[in-house]
């Protein structure tokens, strides 16, 4: 594996304001997990190929669901039926959200990059729709 540079989705891990600022709660009030490190498995595979960044998404969509993560439409409603594609998107949409609210556009779109190719993965076994988190 080749180290990564600032520029790539790794290197938005090393970016330490996003991650001081940025929580998910666990559901218990003294444990917290920052989003970016529950996406680490996915942002690392980024520049993997496509079976191992399969496998990451996998991997994140447990920890989501181990952590009681719930991928909510626009109403606020629990999405029925979420695949872990999906979860997984709904979370990189969120995180995505968070660089464009701190100005990081460039790593905002590396991040919607990463997201269109995890859509066209789920495309190899059926339509995955698009899922977010307003």
């Amino acid at each position: 594996m080749s180290p990564a540079g600032p520029e790539s989705p790794r290197g938005l891990l090393e970016k330490e304001d996003t991650q001081r600022h940025w929580w998910m709660m666990t559901g218990d009030d003294d444990g917290r997990i920052r989003l970016s490190d529950v996406l680490e498995p996915v942002l690392n595979a980024a520049e993997q190929d496509d079976e191992e960044l399969d496998r990451a998404v996998g991997l994140v969509a447990e920890a989501l669901a181990a952590l009681g993560a719930l991928l909510v439409g626009p109403t606020g409603d629990p999405v029925p039926g979420a695949s872990d594609e999906m979860a997984v998107l709904g979370a990189l949409n969120t995180y995505g959200q968070i660089l464009v609210r701190g100005g990081r556009l460039e790593e905002a779109l590396m991040v919607t990059e990463l997201m269109d190719r995890i859509r066209a993965l789920g495309a190899e076994d059926g339509p995955v729709p698009e899922g977010g988190t307003e």
